[in-house]
């Protein structure tokens, strides 16, 4: 039976070459900070848990292992999971905080300050940030088909 990379047109795991592990680590680092934003969340509740450590290091750690199953595994990370996340972050959100809009301001970007050690970020950079990071998930991982079909289609994809 022949390896993926055998066949013509086909490079590496998913036939994309560099490009394919570019989207795949991309896809990765949205669901990663996602999920450990929702992690972070859940762990600052627990105020035993909250005092002992920085809970917020849930974030970038979260990052880099999602990066790292993404880039060693291939695509793991779509969409769906991506949207998943957010929907549970969100319940969570509402579920621990209810619908105050100061905590919606005030606790994410403290926890992701906290968790990449800056404490001399303001928060408005952080919810700036974090802003960033869903609305570039939330057009990347949609758009990624036809960002593949148009490299694919000029020629400059596995280069």
């Amino acid at each position: 039976m022949a390896a993926s990379h055998d066949r013509p047109g086909k490079v590496g795991r998913a036939g994309n070459g560099m490009a394919g592990i570019f989207f795949d680590a991309l896809k990765g680092f949205f669901t990663g900070m996602t999920v450990g934003l929702l992690l972070a969340l859940l762990s600052a509740s627990w105020i035993w848990l909250e005092m002992r450590m920085n809970t917020g290091l849930m974030i970038p750690i979260m990052t880099l292992v999602c990066l790292a199953m993404a880039v060693w595994k291939g695509t793991i990370f779509n969409y769906k999971i991506f949207l998943f996340s957010q929907l549970l972050l969100a319940i969570t959100f509402v579920f621990i905080y209810g619908f105050d809009p100061v905590a919606l301001r005030v606790i994410p970007a403290c926890l992701f300050r906290e968790g990449f050690l800056m404490a001399d970020m303001s928060l408005d950079n952080a919810n700036i940030i974090i802003v960033a990071v869903f609305f570039g998930g939330n057009v990347f991982m949609p758009g990624e088909a036809a960002i593949k079909k148009r490299c694919v289609i000029r020629g400059k994809m596995g280069e």
